[in-house]
């Protein structure tokens, strides 16, 4: 008897073992800091956010500081992964980088296969480029005829800009 009974308590402890580290696995944090980089992937066609210099080709803009604050806090160096916009989120899924930084609206499609942060740049997701000189600063003064506006075509700002400049040229 008390030989069953140290048999069982050996196979409690090798299953518990056994189960403990599949429940220690390292998470995604412990890899990038075991690796030393961050890889990020981002559409670097996106100016001003995420962009490549046109001289040095260099990623540049806001996006990309984000991207190197995040290194830096993690004490990492970055990875910026280039790639084409339909390939962001199949990527993210694939293990081809670790984390997507760009300027992407939450949708329903999205938010079944992958988790968005807030948008770090909710307050300015509404703005207007016009020439020197040009006083106008409200939407009621560019939402009329005779005045054209441009945004990029295909998401969520096509339909935020049609809503929001009704009365504009198209």
């Amino acid at each position: 008897m008390k030989r069953v009974a140290c048999v069982l308590l050996a196979m409690c402890i090798i299953s518990a073992a056994s189960l403990s580290s599949g429940w220690a696995q390292e998470s995604l944090l412990d890899e990038i800091q075991k690796r030393g980089v961050v890889k990020v992937g981002m559409y670097l066609q996106y100016p001003p956010t995420e962009f490549r210099d046109p001289k040095t080709r260099e990623p540049k803009g806001l996006e990309v500081d984000i991207a190197n604050l995040l290194a830096e806090d993690l004490g990492v160096k970055l990875e910026i992964v280039d790639m084409e916009w339909d390939a962001i989120i199949p990527g993210l899924l694939a293990k081809k980088y670790d984390v997507v930084i760009a300027s992407m609206s939450r949708t329903p499609k999205r938010n079944l296969s992958i988790a968005i942060t807030s948008n770090n740049l909710e307050d300015y997701s509404t703005m207007a480029l016009v020439r020197k000189g040009d006083t106008r600063s409200t939407v009621e003064e560019f939402n009329k005829k005779g005045v054209t506006v441009t945004c990029l075509m295909g998401g969520v700002v096509e339909v935020a800009a049609k809503k929001i400049f009704s009365q504009r040229d198209t």
